[in-house]
């Protein structure tokens, strides 16, 4: 992880340099460094979550996507409360629709939760951190998270009914019948 990867997560702008010539204000940055070091710190919790996430859905997922799904999950899991759900949630939506949506249903799911991370994480954390922490916060959030999901949800379907929409006249015009359903 380096600062401009951070800054085009977090951003969710392109990066031409460092984090400091993305975000200008001080404690912008501090914030960068603070969540590149938590990466850091927490990378074992987290490659964890971004295995399992990928294993559980490889045919959705592309491991391209690994430092973004590390990063969104280091925020999700041990910043949320700090950092404020409508925040999170500006940051979510900057990103790629399908690659959030898929990884948010994953992470703020209580089966998830319980059955796939609980147990690998306590093989290396405690299990009060584990079950306050980790999967009770995330659980505490998981119904503004699925109220997100379902905006992405909206937008992915509006989206492909305007694609379906421009087939069909594209297909239209293809036919000499000039988009009014008549021949030419």
């Amino acid at each position: 992880l380096d600062n401009a990867v951070l800054a085009q997560v977090l951003v969710g702008v392109g990066v031409d340099g460092s984090a400091a010539s993305v975000v200008g204000a001080h404690e912008d940055v501090c914030f960068l460094q603070q969540v590149m070091y938590g990466c850091v710190r927490y990378r074992r919790l987290l490659k964890i979550m971004t295995s399992s996430l990928f294993f559980k859905h490889s045919g959705e997922t592309q491991r391209s996507d690994a430092t973004l799904y590390t990063v969104l999950g280091y925020l999700a899991l041990l910043r949320l409360s700090e950092l404020g759900f409508d925040d999170f949630k500006a940051i979510v939506l900057s990103q790629e629709r399908h690659a959030i949506t898929v990884f948010l249903r994953f992470l703020f799911d209580a089966d998830t939760l319980r059955v796939w991370l609980r147990p690998e994480w306590m093989k290396h954390y405690e299990p009060s951190f584990v079950e306050d922490e980790l999967v009770g916060k995330a659980l505490t959030f998981a119904p503004q998270v699925q109220g997100v999901v379902r905006v992405l949800e909206g937008q992915a379907a509006a989206e492909a009914s305007k694609r379906d929409e421009e087939a069909a006249a594209l297909k239209a015009l293809a036919e000499g019948r000039g988009g009014k359903g008549e021949c030419t």
